[in-house]
């Protein structure tokens, strides 16, 4: 999941934040410019003006609501006209003194649509091994709001080395108001609360994952939970769905190469993970290109939510529900 393409870049440990954020392209200032529409041409007495052949001419104005946000000309979102924006080294700038006290550390970062959002991907020294270099990292996300500056969402997202997958786990997001001028105190405020959501999402994922991969499945029953995660295969396209997922739970899989995993309950959900990750048509479009499309789509798409669903049954079977 995490390896250097079009929209990710994976980073050194020995880079500084300023440094991190240069390498990942997120230390821009982004500019308000005016926004303009057509409206219907008047003279100076009021009237609408018309052509030689009687339609209304139209003339450009600018919006009283809302400004474009560019950067080097392309265009970002759309603000109200009082809102302040807030470069992404600012918003993100708690992550600094978290990095400093070696809470965590950035793994990766990532600018979708020409940087109208950002992703920071960091982990803690936190990992289990689930057998036979089954490892899974505590590993969180840190996104931008959509329109890049007021708000940072925190997402815990365990990672799994064997196969790249990411799980988000339901539940566990969190929000950073950020502030125009932080202060270091409300920095460390940050930085707490951060840590707080992070190692008790980590945490009650651990015990669910030690439990998982001793409850072994049948097929039927692997069948029953992928009616849970996407719904009844009631089309070629969903039978085709769970016919690759159960392939990649019974050997095709990266992950089903470990005995944790083979015919268990965590190995479904690591299945789900690698056809939601490797294997999920993604949609690129003008602004987003196939790399941030997959990205999206895995950290908080269709496909991160379906991972989600996934991780919620293991939850729930692991505890009676």
């Amino acid at each position: 999941m995490f390896t250097d393409n079009s929209s990710v870049k994976v980073l050194s440990p020995s880079l500084n934040y300023d440094e991190i954020m240069a390498e990942a392209g997120l230390d821009f200032i982004p500019e308000k410019r005016p926004l303009y529409f057509y409206t219907p041409a008047l003279d100076a007495d009021g009237n609408e003006v018309k052509d030689d052949e009687g339609n209304v001419k139209l003339a450009l104005a600018p919006s009283t609501h809302s400004m474009a946000v560019v950067h080097n000309g392309i265009d970002l979102g759309t603000v109200g006209l009082k809102y302040g924006l807030v470069p992404y080294n600012l918003a993100f700038h708690f992550v600094e003194d978290m990095c400093a006290d070696g809470a965590a550390r950035i793994k990766a970062a990532a600018k979708i649509a020409n940087g109208a959002k950002a992703f920071l991907i960091l982990e803690t020294d936190d990992a289990i091994n689930l057998g036979s270099g089954l490892v899974i990292k505590n590993t969180f996300m840190l996104m931008s709001s959509h329109d890049g500056s007021c708000k940072v969402t925190g997402r815990s997202i365990p990672y799994s080395v064997s196969n790249g997958v990411v799980l988000p786990v339901p539940g566990s997001d969190f929000n950073i108001e950020v502030k125009h001028t932080a202060s270091a105190e409300s920095r460390l405020v940050d930085v707490k609360k951060t840590m707080k959501n992070v190692r008790v999402a980590w945490e009650e994922s651990e015990e669910v994952f030690k439990k998982a991969v001793t409850v072994v499945i049948s097929p039927e029953e692997a069948v029953e939970f992928l009616h849970g995660v996407f719904g009844e295969p009631k089309s070629t396209r969903l039978e085709n769905i769970f016919n690759k997922v159960l392939g990649l739970w019974q050997g095709e899989g990266l992950a089903s190469r470990h005995p944790s995993c083979r015919n268990t309950l965590f190995g479904m959900v690591m299945a789900v993970g690698e056809y939601c990750d490797r294997f999920k048509t993604v949609r690129q479009s003008k602004k987003v290109n196939e790399d941030e499309a997959r990205l999206l789509a895995t950290l908080t798409g269709e496909a991160a939510r379906q991972k989600a669903t996934a991780f919620g049954l293991m939850y729930r079977m692991m505890h009676g529900d």
